[in-house]
């Protein structure tokens, strides 16, 4: 948690750092524009440049750490009555950390982390981690530094560069290096300085002899794995090459028995032999995944855009007039009719004299199946019924006389 404040409270100090920078340009350039005339209010601009010179210079140079700490000591309700009595070197700094306490949320996160912890665990905690940081730089540092001291291998062109130095100063004539004329010289017998040599040559001999034994040894152990692996021959294997194909000749000679030359033979012919294009097996598809998709997408039902047309209604007639079992009784009566019957009766005829004719009386031709059961008829249906003719009309006609 306090990383997450120290993460935070840096994020402000960026903010507020480049908020008074804007506000010390500001008031700079107000200066410079004001007239000569307006002392008293130049000097209060001074004091607020100052102000945030102050400010500006104390934020850069203190760190996260230090601030979190002092932001979490910070109470504003103290600070107020106390700001008459402060010093100028103390009021900057107050004023500077209660803006970055008014930022956002900051307020929020100080006393949040407040409840939850005591102000002194936090500023132990906060020792803590700067003390660990400290300890890192220092090792970086040191680490570093390793690095850079670390000796670089003899240069053996520095050795050739002193003794081309040690003879042109010499005039040529050998010198021994200063190292071999500094060391203080000592009596050794003889017979020490032929024994020393002969035991260091001794000893490295027999180690190389020991290395040389060890290694046949190894390799006296460790079995050659090409001895081992038996060779295999493979049987060579036929590859079937493909057919030749037969040379068909550019020209075909043909005989047409029809024409027939001056000789009396059959007229012969040249013509090109024409390559034809050999016809391709197709592959086997399945009858349900290979389908062709458009067929099938114009096969189905839903997609139809011209449906079979309906036979007219004036073409009823070429139907076969053929009764059904399973028709209603009515349908099968209408079924059984042969069209339109004929007129069973006589016409009347007008004279000029508007003087009717007589005309036989047509009776009323009743259908049985309608009237069959004639007792669950009203009785004025039954009254009209037993009347068979229509009543002659009694009265007077009015004629009109033409003017």
């Amino acid at each position: 948690e306090i990383k997450t404040l120290k993460n935070k409270i840096k994020i402000a100090k960026k903010y507020i750092l480049q908020k008074l920078i804007r506000e010390l340009k500001l008031w700079s350039n107000k200066t410079k524009n004001e007239n000569s005339a307006a002392a008293t209010s130049s000097e209060r601009i001074e004091k607020k440049i100052e102000n945030f010179k102050l400010q500006i210079e104390h934020l850069k140079t203190i760190s996260p750490l230090d601030l979190t700490k002092k932001l979490l000591k910070f109470n504003p309700k103290l600070n107020r009555h106390q700001e008459n009595s402060d010093s100028s070197a103390v009021k900057y700094k107050k004023l500077l950390y209660k803006r970055i306490y008014e930022h956002k949320q900051m307020a929020e996160n100080l006393k949040e982390i407040r409840k939850q912890f005591s102000l002194e665990s936090l500023i132990e905690c906060i020792a803590n981690f700067s003390s660990n940081l400290e300890e890192l730089k220092e090792i970086r540092k040191s680490s570093k530094a390793k690095k850079m001291k670390k000796p670089f291998g003899k240069n053996k062109t520095s050795k050739k560069f002193n003794k081309k130095r040690a003879k042109s100063l010499s005039g040529g004539k050998k010198v021994k290096s200063d190292t071999k004329s500094n060391k203080p010289e000592v009596e050794v017998d003889s017979s020490d300085k032929q024994e020393t040599p002969v035991v260091k040559t001794n000893d490295v001999a027999s180690k190389i002899k020991n290395k040389k034994s060890h290694k046949e040894e190894l390799k006296s152990k460790t079995p050659d794995k090409q001895k081992e692996t038996p060779v295999v021959l493979k049987p060579k294997v036929k590859k079937n090459k493909p057919d030749k194909i037969p040379q068909v000749p550019e020209t075909v000679t043909i005989t047409d028995s029809f024409f027939k030359t001056t000789k009396g033979t059959d007229y012969v012919a040249t013509i090109p032999h024409l390559k034809m294009d050999e016809e391709k097996p197709k592959p086997e598809s399945n009858e349900i995944h290979d389908l062709n998709r458009k067929r099938r997408f114009k096969d189905t039902d839903i997609n139809k855009k011209h449906f079979d047309k309906k036979p007219k209604f004036a073409e009823n007639h070429r139907v076969d007039n053929t009764i059904d079992e399973d028709l209603h009784p009515s349908w099968k009566a209408k079924q059984k009719q042969k069209g339109i019957k004929s007129f069973q009766g006589k016409k009347i005829l007008f004279d000029d004299d508007d003087s009717r004719k007589t005309v036989e009386q047509i009776q009323p031709t009743l259908n049985k199946n309608s009237f069959e059961q004639e007792e669950n008829l009203h009785p004025s249906w039954a009254a009209k019924k037993k009347e068979k003719q229509i009543h002659q009309f009694q009265g007077k006609k009015i004629v009109f006389e033409m003017e």
